[in-house]
């Protein structure tokens, strides 16, 4: 999952209420991927420059996909979209990695 400075420092004390809806099973090896391969815009997400792995420790609803083109950006990863309201996801996962 690709998380903003915020985000990241939360998850590092443990904090999941930070933890998205969206993620990807790819590796995100730079910004530049994250923009154009997630399509992640500036606008939508200001900071691309964190990653996390998540652990999924119970069953969880998603929809999984190809990222679509938008503003620019190609598209083409792998996406994830969980299924469960922004503040109860922190009970469905653990963060197992943290990448700068």
């Amino acid at each position: 999952m690709v998380v903003d400075k915020k985000a990241y420092d939360a998850l590092l004390t443990g904090d999941m209420n930070y933890v998205g809806q969206w993620a990807t099973f790819d590796q995100v090896p730079t910004q530049a991927f994250a923009r154009n391969n997630l399509a992640l815009t500036p606008s939508m997400k200001a900071d691309v420059s964190y990653v996390v792995e998540l652990r999924v420790t119970k069953p969880v609803n998603a929809q999984v996909g190809i990222v679509g083109a938008q503003a620019g950006a190609t598209g083409g990863a792998s996406q994830l979209n969980f299924m469960f309201p922004r503040a109860q996801g922190g009970q469905f996962f653990e963060v197992i990695e943290k990448r700068v």
